[in-house]
């Protein structure tokens, strides 16, 4: 029996569309000394936000709407490097209207079993990670 092949499916949107959602819907991390923030901007489509991030603001007055599962493509399989466009183009619709921020609460950190969805996705060349979706209280 042939193994189902993975194949990412994210909407088609054009750059300009991703730019306007970016300066909406923006990364949070939690900074040691600084709690939660904002992660100061990087380019949106080559940049990963969580390499070397500097806090750019308190992130106050979010609630939770939902864990995610994103997709976020490798070029060595040791480096987890998300795009901010890459979060944003796996936002669900029903959610994007309202979604002001993200975080990645569950990075790949273990190799994943190989009959898991993970391993498929790590197969085709895509790290998997949970991310958090954001709202105003």
């Amino acid at each position: 029996m042939r193994k189902k092949k993975f194949v990412l499916k994210v909407r088609d949107m054009p750059k300009a569309r991703v730019r306007v959602l970016a300066e909406r819907i923006k990364p949070v991390m939690a900074f040691k000394e600084d709690g939660r923030c904002y992660v100061k901007p990087v380019d949106i489509f080559e940049d990963c936000f969580t390499w070397d991030p500097e806090p750019a603001g308190k992130a106050t007055g979010l609630k939770a709407v939902c864990d995610i599962t994103t997709y976020h493509p490798y070029g060595y399989i040791a480096y987890f490097k998300p795009s901010v466009a890459q979060v944003i183009l796996q936002i669900p619709q029903e959610h994007l209207d309202k979604v002001i921020a993200f975080e990645i609460v569950k990075v790949p950190d273990e190799f994943p079993d190989n009959s898991s969805p993970e391993y498929e996705a790590l197969d085709a060349g895509y790290h998997t990670a949970t991310t958090r979706l954001y709202a105003r209280e």
